[in-house]
């Protein structure tokens, strides 16, 4: 018996780019010159984590089920990277935003690293779509956050 695995039609990168607008276009009013505020955490860095994060997770959607060869792993410690470096930012000066933030960094993180130590139960190494979709609906929760501070921010 053959199955085809077709990857399913889901808005991750209308949500990685509606994240993108709503960093850079809802932060308009905000004060620039408060390092500690929301909006330099955006302009410094923060709004390139939250986009590369959200095409790190698609990534890994789409690696998942190709097995652990070179190009899967490679693309995974490519991930690690990001998330490490995600970590490495400052804080969001928001105490729930930040909880969304470290959970879909872990997830991710976690994701990623089952794939490079090719942690599978099944007949594939890589991502796990489960592990994935967790990171995925990690991210989703940081997105709404995110957009409830834009909003209150602004």
């Amino acid at each position: 018996m053959t199955v085809e695995i077709h990857p399913r039609p889901v808005l991750r990168g209308a949500l990685a780019l509606a994240i993108a607008a709503l960093l850079s276009a809802g932060l308009a009013g905000c004060s620039s010159s408060d390092d500690d505020s929301f909006k330099s955490w955006v302009d410094k860095g923060g709004k390139e984590h939250t986009v590369t994060l959200g095409t790190d997770i698609r990534k890994l959607i789409q690696l998942s089920g190709q097995g652990g060869g070179s190009t899967v792993i490679a693309g995974c410690k490519e991930v690690l990277d990001h998330v490490a470096a995600a970590k490495a930012y400052r804080e969001i000066p928001d105490e729930t935003a930040q909880k969304y933030w470290s959970k879909a960094l872990d997830e991710t993180e976690r994701t990623a690293t089952n794939c490079v130590q090719n942690k599978a139960t099944g007949l594939t190494g890589g991502p796990k779509l489960s592990e994935a979709a967790e990171a995925q609906s990690a991210y989703s929760a940081l997105t709404i956050s995110i957009d409830r501070l834009s909003k209150t921010k602004s």
